[in-house]
């Protein structure tokens, strides 16, 4: 039996959205991730947000139900214990999908990956942060 790759990053609600409305630095990351070994965190909490986001766009709506099924992308669930977590380490006002995304790079020392630096929970050292505009192909 072969162990599960470790997630190496985990892309937040704004990342998704970018992806989702066909910007081409997440795909590239999700390739030399993989190539690394190592998987991408789509974390469930943050994908509602993004499908909520999408509601109204077709392709958009597509293009996150193909980024969940990729084999270099694990969806990180929402289980009871996880909320229980999330719940006591989040920050307030609770934004519950950054909250979740932001446990999950905590919780597999990952690299949390943003299309918003603004978005970024309180709390993550910058080194551990990667936005989209500094990930240039």
């Amino acid at each position: 039996m072969t162990a599960e790759p470790p997630v190496g990053v985990v892309l937040d609600t704004a990342s998704m959205l970018a992806f989702a409305r066909g910007d081409g630095r997440v795909a590239e990351l999700i390739v030399e991730t993989a190539s690394q070994g190592a998987v991408v965190g789509v974390p469930a909490v943050a994908l509602l947000a993004a499908h909520v986001e999408v509601r109204a766009d077709e392709v958009a709506r597509g293009r996150l139900g193909v980024l969940a099924v990729l084999p270099a992308v694990r969806v990180l669930p929402m289980t009871a214990a996880v909320v229980r977590e999330v719940a006591v380490t989040g920050p307030e006002p609770a934004d519950l999908a950054g909250m979740h995304t932001a446990w999950a790079t905590a919780a597999h020392g990952a690299y949390y990956v943003t299309a918003d630096a603004g978005s970024v929970p309180a709390g993550l050292p910058a080194w551990q942060v990667v936005t989209l505009a500094d990930h240039v192909g």
